[in-house]
């Protein structure tokens, strides 16, 4: 696959808190999202610091998009690339990827 042809989606997203989420591509790649550094900037992202929103996610447009109420998302491809080390597919934590 080349970074031009592929397309990445996102399969899970597991909360660890309200601002971390634990998201899994489809080709294996886990990368933790920290919501604080998002939270920071305010604006749209202010929204992120309630829990409840915060938790109100949902991947949309086939894997493509997280999406919350209103018009808040994140590009599967943005958060793909934000990528600094892999998390295998057996999932070693020394290998997490944090955005």
């Amino acid at each position: 696959m080349t970074r031009m042809s592929y397309l990445p989606r996102i399969v899970s997203v597991t909360a660890d808190s309200a601002r971390q989420l634990l998201l899994e591509f489809d080709d294996g790649r886990r990368v933790l999202l920290d919501l604080g550094e998002y939270i920071a900037r305010g604006g749209v992202f202010s929204e992120l610091a309630d829990p409840q929103f915060a938790l109100a996610f949902r991947i949309t447009e086939n894997g493509r998009v997280l999406s919350w109420p209103g018009e808040l998302d994140f590009c599967a491809d943005a958060l793909y690339d934000r990528q600094a080390r892999h998390l295998n597919p057996l999932g070693s934590p020394d290998s997490l990827t944090r955005s």
